[in-house]
């Protein structure tokens, strides 16, 4: 029997609009934000159970975080959620409730180099991507963001983090099938990242190497697959 995911729970997490429980003490809505958050990563690790994948959330403590997260990450590539490169579902942007993307980890990165690692780091990758429906930001995108400048600040970091993107509306959201074309899709974006970022010693954010050397480079080649089949392939690194 082939196995799915309970889409109904990420809706759930775009509806609750969890914006009004930051930064007031509302206990209560915080504890049922991360009830459905922490159902909706167990899903996820059901799915990608066996696959080498670590994958958890984060959402603050007592108050809700500005911006909700989960990591779906290698290992090798990513230790924890302020390093490396992994997959991420992002919730609590303005124009857009969530976000499913390949990016970078952020707080390990000082203030003053964050903005010039992260989008060297982008611009050597970026280029090597061959995907049909991630959006690949350009320097000067920016999603819309307002409240408190911690907010701003932290969404503006995480804009930059992002090698590519999908967005989702709750008034415009994808079936579950189309969803988990979704995440399968950025697994194979990530699967073949994942040689580029070891090579280039980007897993510790270096910013060594020259963003020129890559001009010989083959571009990425995505499989095209639409089930799980890719996931299962005893082929796929």
């Amino acid at each position: 029997m082939e196995k799915t995911i309970d889409f109904k729970l990420f809706k759930k997490l775009l509806e609750l609009e969890h914006q009004k429980y930051v930064p007031t003490n509302d206990i209560e809505g915080f504890n049922k934000y991360e009830t459905y958050l922490n159902n909706f990563t167990n899903e996820l690790k059901r799915y990608l159970s066996g696959k080498g994948f670590v994958v958890e959330y984060g959402c603050g403590i007592g108050n809700l975080a500005y911006i909700p997260w989960i990591r779906i990450a290698y290992p090798e590539i990513s230790s924890d959620n302020k390093k490396g490169f992994f997959i991420g579902y992002q919730f609590g942007w303005d124009d857009h409730q969530a976000f499913l993307s390949i990016l970078q980890g952020v707080d390990s990165i000082p203030p003053s180099e964050q903005k010039r690692v992260l989008l060297h780091n982008r611009d050597i990758l970026r280029p090597l991507i061959s995907t049909d429906s991630f959006i690949k930001p350009t320097r000067d995108w920016t999603p819309r963001i307002e409240g408190p400048q911690a907010k701003i600040r932290k969404g503006t970091s995480y804009a930059d983090a992002m090698i590519c993107y999908k967005p989702y509306q709750i008034t415009r959201l994808p079936s579950p099938e189309e969803l988990g074309k979704d995440l399968l899709e950025a697994i194979k974006i990530y699967d073949e990242i994942k040689p580029l970022v070891i090579e280039h010693k980007l897993v510790n954010n270096n910013v060594n190497n020259s963003t020129s050397q890559t001009s010989n480079i083959p571009k990425i080649r995505i499989i095209k697959k639409n089930s799980e089949e890719y996931l299962n392939s005893p082929t796929r690194k």
